[in-house]
This record gives C-alpha cells, structure tokens and sequence, in this order.
C-alpha cells in the first residue's frame, strides 16, 4: 500500500511539472546604433520599437542576451520585452527580454 502510494505521488510530481521557457514579445525593433551626438538628452543605444520614427534610448541589454552590440553590424532586427524610464529626457527604456529576429 505504501508503495502504491508513493508511486502515484511520484507520477503526479512527474507528470504536474513542465517547463515553458516560451517567452511572448511584446514588441518588434530595430537597433541602429549608438548615439554619439553629444546633448542633454543624448548617448546609449537608439531602437525604434514597433517602426515609430522617434528612436528610444537604453544602456545595456540583459545579462540573458547572447547579442554583441559592440561588434555587429547595423540594423539589428530584435523581438523585446521593455520598460519606459524617465532617462534620456523621457526616451530612455529598459529592455527586460529580447531575441534577434
């Protein structure tokens, strides 16, 4: 008896757990580089998210993100979860997850 309980305790633990690692985007962008202009308001990362021509601003991708800004080259197409800030004189973002599209 206790084996058969422990069994089907076993089979529900096995069976109730999965994994879903599938995240959903929110929004499709386009990194174009680095601002190099030198203003109040300039500097970080410019994307465009879901093709609005006013470019936002961000620092750093997540620590999750396998894309090299340093090194690649311009525009890079991306799926991204992301956050307004008040940086950047309000265009700043954060970027919580993205994907190279």
């Amino acid at each position: 008896m206790k084996k058969s309980m422990l069994l089907i305790f076993l089979s529900l633990i096995l069976f109730s757990c999965s994994k879903d690692d599938d995240i959903k985007f929110e929004s499709a962008a386009k990194i174009t580089g680095y601002d190099m202009r030198k203003c109040v308001c300039c500097g970080g990362w410019l994307i465009e998210i879901d093709e609005r021509k006013v470019a936002n601003h961000f620092d750093k991708l997540p620590k999750s993100s396998s894309i090299d800004l340093q090194n690649t080259k311009f525009p890079v197409l991306v799926n991204l979860n992301w956050t307004k800030t008040d940086t950047y004189c309000g265009n700043g973002i954060i970027i919580n997850n993205i994907e190279l599209r």
